[in-house]
């Protein structure tokens, strides 16, 4: 994922959506084997509740 997503967007552009993915998807999905779309449904209610 690394050296193709640089390819595509500036580098301050990709740091700002790798601490995105660590500080927020990797934290709430991290361990999981397989996603489902409840859980990305929660994920999103979870994080609209807390605003």
């Amino acid at each position: 994922m690394e050296s193709r997503q640089k390819q595509y967007v500036k580098r301050s552009t990709y740091s700002a959506y790798m601490l995105l993915i660590e500080n927020h998807l990797l934290s709430a999905f991290g361990n999981m084997y397989n996603i489902e779309k409840a859980d990305v449904q929660a994920f999103v209610f979870k994080k609209l509740a807390k605003g």
